[in-house]
């Protein structure tokens, strides 16, 4: 069997794009388990920690704002020890074995090419945005580089054809899923692979290697959620995601019990006034991004305006409610929302351009948690309304996350200033580290990429089009842009389009480089053949 032009060379590029990705990898690691393992939390951790408590003492948890993937992970790495820079640990060898196995299967398919898509990688793992959010108690810790290890078996599934790589992909598709609900934007790469399977005429088992595994995963999830909340849903936190899109124009309604109208108007009078009228009146993109950004979280409010209104209130009896009214706004008022459509649509293309600093970041982390304690005043405050509804369990939680902090105090590579700020101590591991981020930064956080990725689109085209859509490699590339795009569809719907939520799918774009090389060389081989056969 060939290895599409592997040789020696070729395995030297192999054995170099490893070396590269590893020293890469290492470089931008080594400094945090070294010297600056801070821990990182957001104010979504703590309902992931209650989950994975739930799950080491054999308790089903209720999964009416979190899916199950990321607590069994927690819960699975803390039966060996209660540890949360475990947790970073593990996340990191994760994105390392997936990204060494995404080049293995590169270089099978396209041999010395092998070292383009390498740079890709590298790329993709070594942003501020991917470092951070590896160590942090996030979905993005596993769900990013899970995506990388998807990316690879699509590799393979497309350009050998074999029903049970395609199985292994619907699976991963399903595992995506039930870590981050996001992963939906994958299913919409059912139609154009169904369209191809006719094509190949490949027979019902790809379409059912393609189907099954992940409609059973997700058949499972709505079963137990069904059992356990009554709902038949993959997650009921759908809807206020939803209400945080449309919190800036909703309304009171005729329609609405008086206890719903009273909550709504409670939740739009803490809303300066200036920003309801902005989102109405202003096109600018920037100002209409960062206004519907920063009051998104008042969906959390108006839920607790109607428990507030109704003591046997809760979030599943609230949800039918947050429906209508969100659909009721955007119908009332479809331009706004089509203003935060194409604004968040605007910010999830244009993130690749922005970059984070990761030392001063990793400073900053450690001040809010654990010289302010904010997460440790938030659960002793309440104010993680979506830890859980048992006040035992929320009681748990604060006393672990308080204990771990505290064993933070004492870390030798902060440095406490004066003016009350934190800087990193200096270290030759974080000069090197902070050498190659500025360099990658320069490279990769670049706008310029897009027009790599536009490139990458319409030769895509121009070979399906020559090749009368059988062509696997165009294939290939049209579904990483399609992941691309259908990400930036999904979220620039009902989110705030943040670079937590573009980046884990930046793959995509970085792909351009290599596939471009490859699909212009082909599209030359096509037009040769045509001029031949006339």
């Amino acid at each position: 069997m060939t290895r599409g032009g592997a040789d020696l060379n070729s395995g030297r590029s192999f054995f170099g794009s490893v070396l590269a990705v590893s020293a890469a990898f290492l470089i931008t690691r080594l400094p945090y388990f070294m010297h600056y393992p801070v821990i990182v939390l957001s104010s979504d951790s703590a309902s992931y920690i209650a989950a994975a408590f739930q799950l080491m003492e054999l308790k089903a948890p209720l999964f009416d704002i979190r899916t199950p993937g990321y607590p069994l992970f927690i819960a699975a790495v803390w039966s060996l020890g209660k540890n949360f820079i475990a947790i970073s640990l593990v996340q990191s060898v994760i994105t390392y074995l997936s990204a060494v196995f995404f080049l293995a299967v590169a270089y099978r398919y396209y041999g010395r090419t092998v070292i383009w898509f390498a740079v890709a990688v590298c790329g993709f793992i070594t942003s501020g945005y991917f470092l951070v959010l590896e160590m942090s108690m996030l979905t993005e810790g596993i769900f990013t580089s899970i995506v990388l290890f998807a990316s690879g078996v699509l590799m393979m599934s497309v350009k050998s054809g074999k029903p049970w790589a395609w199985a292994v992909f619907s699976a991963l598709t399903g595992l995506l899923i039930c870590i981050r609900p996001a992963g939906l934007f994958l299913i919409g790469l059912i139609l154009p692979l169904a369209f191809y399977f006719y094509l190949n005429k490949t027979g019902v088992r790809s379409y059912l290697a393609v189907i099954a595994p992940c409609a059973l995963i997700l058949l499972a999830l709505c079963t137990y959620n069904l059992s356990t909340l009554g709902k038949f849903t993959i997650t009921p936190f759908g809807e206020a995601n939803l209400a945080g899109v449309t919190v800036l124009f909703m309304g009171p309604s005729e329609k609405y019990p008086e206890n719903v109208n009273n909550a709504i108007r409670s939740t739009l009078d803490s809303i300066p006034r200036r920003d309801l009228n902005y989102v109405r009146n202003s096109y600018n993109p920037d100002r209409l991004f960062n206004t519907f950004k920063d009051h998104f979280h008042m969906q959390m409010m108006l839920v607790d305006n109607l428990k507030r209104s109704d003591s046997t209130m809760t979030y599943i009896k609230a949800q039918p409610y947050l429906r209508q009214i969100s659909l009721d706004a955007i119908s009332t008022h479809p331009e706004i929302y089509a203003k935060f459509f194409l604004c968040n649509l605007y910010y999830f293309f244009t993130n690749i351009g922005r970059n984070m600093d990761y030392f001063g970041e990793l400073g900053r982390i450690y001040k809010r948690s654990v010289i302010d304690r904010r997460f440790v005043r938030e659960l002793e405050d309440g104010k993680w309304r979506q830890v859980s509804g048992d006040a035992g369990l929320n009681a748990s939680v604060k006393d672990f996350v308080k204990i771990k902090f505290d064993e933070q105090e004492q870390l030798d590579g902060f440095i406490r200033n004066s003016d009350g700020s934190v800087t990193l101590k200096p270290t030759l591991l974080m000069s090197i580290a902070g050498a190659y981020l500025s360099l990658s930064a320069v490279v990769f956080r670049n706008p310029l990429w897009l027009l790599l990725f536009a490139a990458m689109i319409y030769y895509s085209l121009r070979v399906l089009a020559v090749s009368k859509f059988r062509d696997s490699d165009a294939v290939l590339s049209a579904m990483f842009a399609l992941i691309f795009i259908l990400k930036a569809l999904l979220v620039s719907s009902v989110e705030s389009s943040l670079e937590r939520y573009s980046y884990t799918v930046e793959l995509s774009v970085y792909l351009s480089l290599p596939f471009i090389l490859i699909l212009r060389k082909k599209l030359i081989e096509y037009k040769s053949q045509n001029k031949l056969k006339t």
